[in-house]
């Protein structure tokens, strides 16, 4: 073998191990990226989970210490001359404090049945699913009377791709948010519709004169990412405005002068 040949023969074998150790090295850059994706999303789903706890924890309280304050009156009912009908009302009490706190359990346990696909999982896994679909399993999970919401849902299915339980964190937080906010005499509005290549899911409802300056704190929660927030269900909803970025989706909220506010939830369209 020539030199000439000797010295190509070389310069192609160091350029076939540095195409190996590039291939190697950009290999190692995407595992850490994907890595670092799957921490943040795990850490979102975390925060929000635990603003949804401590929401529920807050519901629960004024129910159990109803139920409390009920037992104490049996209580001394007892020794003295009270009426069958005052004790009944007590017992009317008590039960609709229990189906309260039940309710809450339920809402939490309906909430949390698809959460291993996100936490047990190496990977992210997505599906495509009908928002329609997901938007009716919230309302059900939260057990809505019918007459405190009504929807405008397309009547076709619009699919996202989505990991359904995050998709579901979200949107449980967003109905929990306008509930929280709205008149208990209104009902909310919930609408569906496709916008070009995305699927837009928004909530419509009027707020409470209380309420407004807790709006107007969210919306500076929002806008001041540094900003110490001490408001569940505020850590809650900019909880899931990350959640729904790295769901390559945003969260939108607009408050109107009248008292008027919308949620909005915009996802890519699947197909």
């Amino acid at each position: 073998m020539t030199l000439a040949r000797k010295l190509d023969a070389l310069v192609k074998e160091r350029s076939q191990n540095n195409s190996g150790l590039y291939k190697y090295s950009n290999k190692e850059v995407e595992t850490d990226i994907r890595l670092q994706q799957r921490f943040h999303k795990l850490r979102g789903v975390s925060k929000l989970q635990k603003s949804i706890v401590r929401q529920n924890m807050h519901n629960a309280m004024s129910p159990l210490s109803a139920i409390s304050g009920y037992l104490e009156l049996i209580n001394m009912s007892l020794g003295s001359e009270e009426s069958a009908e005052k004790i009944g009302y007590y017992k009317e009490q008590i039960e609709h404090g229990i189906h309260e706190v039940n309710s809450i359990l339920e809402q939490l346990h309906g909430l949390y049945t698809d959460e291993t696909d996100t936490t047990d999982q190496e990977e992210d896994v997505s599906l495509d699913v009908d928002i329609n679909w997901l938007v009716n399993e919230v309302l059900r999970t939260v057990n809505m009377h019918a007459e405190s919401y009504e929807t405008e849902l397309t009547d076709y299915p619009l699919y996202v791709s989505v990991d359904l339980f995050i998709a579901k964190l979200i949107v449980f937080e967003l109905v929990n948010y306008a509930r929280k906010c709205s008149m208990k005499s209104d009902s909310l509005k919930l609408m569906t519709h496709q916008q070009g290549k995305f699927v837009n899911f928004t909530i419509q409802f009027n707020t409470t004169e209380q309420k407004k300056s807790e709006i107007a704190s969210l919306i500076a929660d929002i806008k001041n990412e540094d900003s110490e927030i001490s408001n569940s269900f505020n850590e809650g909803l900019i909880s899931s405005k990350e959640l729904a970025g790295q769901l390559n989706g945003t969260l939108s909220f607009l408050s109107v002068q009248d008292g008027e506010a919308r949620l909005t939830l915009t996802l890519p369209i699947s197909f």
